[in-house]
């Protein structure tokens, strides 16, 4: 009955509902189906437009749908995100179902591919799945391990959906997956990653042997150091625990070591484990501990520029100073300081947020 009430509300050609048939044969989707029947059963006495409104909010979008010899691959979108299921049809496990997807467009002497990327959990160890097509229709899957290891390459043999329209060829978004990554790693428990979009960290957090998600995709931030002495690149997220509430902490520390942190309300260490695979870094420059700065004037930086073209006036709770630099090790920017000083330059080390002399 609700099929009926969508056809005579909303005609559709007869193409679409052939594409949506042969859809329906290939993946079971009745969660989805069922909340726009739902959302539009709730507003059948409304106007047709607002009908249109919430099934368009409600039904997601395939604009990619293709099969390896092993696996079935599709990339949809859901109210403007874009989201990934990868389903292992010689083992009938759904590796992927819903993974947010990040976009790269991937420019080859072999031509335009655009790369959907998303992350999860194959084996007990964390792996990113990449849906790969170019616009002559070519396809490929590829799920890589976060040191690198390459597991799965497999070749598209059949395109059932793909929507040109939908895919960003010939946008400039070059490597914007690895632009995203700011810091990923593995512990003995858990596979980690935080991530940022449009100037906000997000964070993510799997336990390795069960797959089972702590964190996907929740908001993080970088985390005020714990004392003078903390010279940490920190970033934390909230979740729970068995029940309770905790915060989750990723370190970078000095030496190059991950660190999984959980804290509990009153501040405790209840977990700690440091990285046992390579770790993948990408810290933005404001995010470094250490600054070098130079007090004084539009002259000064002129002359501070002939020895470190980069320096640029900041401003912070100290006033205006020229940035030298940004480090997150202690003893290179005490380096730099020492260096500016013999040049005859007022320079200070600084500590974001802690000042030092």
């Amino acid at each position: 009955m609700k099929h009926s009430v969508m056809r005579s509300h909303h005609p559709w050609p007869s193409g679409r509902v052939l594409s949506l048939l042969s859809l329906s044969t290939l993946i079971v989707l009745p969660t989805p189906l069922a909340r726009a029947s739902q959302a539009y059963d709730s507003v059948a006495t409304t106007s047709a437009e607002t009908a249109s409104y919430y099934l368009a909010q409600a039904v997601p979008q395939t604009i990619l749908l293709f099969e390896t010899p092993t696996y079935s691959v599709r990339v949809f979108q859901r109210n403007d995100r874009t989201f990934m299921n990868v389903h292992n049809r010689r083992t009938n496990v759904t590796e992927q179902s819903g993974a947010a997807a990040d976009v790269d467009l991937n420019q080859t002497t072999e031509g335009n591919w655009v790369n959907y990327t998303s992350f999860g959990n194959r084996d007990g160890q964390a792996v990113a799945y990449t849906a790969r097509v170019s616009r002559n229709r070519d396809t490929q899957l590829r799920i890589v391990g976060l040191n690198g290891e390459e597991l799965v390459e497999e070749d598209g043999q059949s395109v059932r959906q793909f929507d040109i329209a939908e895919i960003p060829f010939g946008q400039e978004r070059l490597g914007e997956s690895n632009r995203n990554n700011v810091l990923a790693f593995e512990t003995e428990t858990y596979a980690t990653r935080v991530f940022r979009r449009e100037d906000k960290y997000f964070m993510n957090l799997y336990i390795r042997e069960t797959g089972q998600t702590r964190l996907n995709g929740a908001p993080a931030e970088l985390a005020q150091p714990r004392g003078p002495n903390d010279d940490r690149i920190s970033y934390v997220s909230g979740g729970s625990s068995d029940g309770r509430p905790v915060k989750y902490f990723v370190h970078l520390q000095p030496n190059g070591r991950g660190i999984v942190e959980m804290v509990d309300l009153n501040g405790e260490v209840i977990f700690r484990e440091a990285n046992i695979t390579r770790v993948t870094e990408n810290i933005p420059a404001e995010d470094a501990p250490y600054v070098v700065a130079v007090f004084g004037d539009d002259d000064t930086l002129t002359r501070v520029k002939t020895f470190y073209p980069e320096a640029s006036f900041e401003r912070s709770d100290l006033g205006t100073f020229i940035n030298v630099g940004d480090f997150r090790n202690r003893d290179s920017a005490m380096a730099r300081v020492f260096d500016l000083r013999g040049q005859g330059f007022e320079s200070r080390l600084l500590y974001r947020r802690v000042n030092y002399r």
